[in-house]
């Protein structure tokens, strides 16, 4: 993965240097710069989920911020920081897969500021997420129900042809609702 010191924005070509600005705009660099980046290079990021990472790093930076311990800058990131937050998250009653989210979008940031390996599994700061609840508590698949999918498709392509479209992709390419309506 592409580090923001590999970036115009690391020696200020755009403007100010990257360890030159406040930790606000240096998120919002980090986003312009490799927000859509991830693990697989040639795989680009949904709009949606650039801005909940973008989201959960301003949540995460917000809460550093309100229990007394601000970052001067992103680059001064330390594993304590890290410790503290979940700590405060803990307190509050977050769920372990919000933390574990979380913690997805600050190892990202912390990868993208060429520091790997700093933020750890939730594991590893007690998070237990296989004790927690998962939404689905039971299957509601088609094919659990024996529903024979294709005649579904044909009826709701008989009612809307375009419904029946959407349908008929999320069936073959297993596809999602969103994805079959921007199609």
């Amino acid at each position: 993965m592409r580090t923001i010191q590999e970036t115009a924005a690391w020696n200020g070509n755009r403007g100010p240097r990257f360890c030159d600005m406040n930790v606000d705009r240096q998120l919002r660099v980090l986003m312009r710069e490799l927000g859509a980046t991830r693990a697989h290079p040639h795989k680009r990021l949904a709009h949606r989920t650039i801005k909940t990472r973008e989201g959960n790093l301003r949540f995460f930076v917000d809460t550093l911020r309100k229990a007394g311990h601000p970052l001067q800058s992103l680059l001064n990131l330390r594993e304590k920081d890290i410790l503290r937050v979940i700590e405060v998250w803990t307190r509050n009653g977050d769920q372990p897969r919000t933390i574990e989210n979380r913690l997805t979008a600050v190892r990202w940031m912390a990868e993208a500021l060429a520091k790997p390996g700093m933020v750890k599994d939730a594991a590893f700061y007690g998070v237990d997420s296989a004790s927690a609840r998962r939404a689905a508590a039971q299957d509601k698949s088609w094919a659990n129900h024996k529903v024979v999918s294709i005649d579904i498709v044909k009826k709701a392509t008989e009612l809307d042809a375009r419904v029946g479209m959407q349908l008929d992709l999320m069936r073959v390419f297993g596809l999602s609702v969103i994805e079959a309506v921007l199609i």
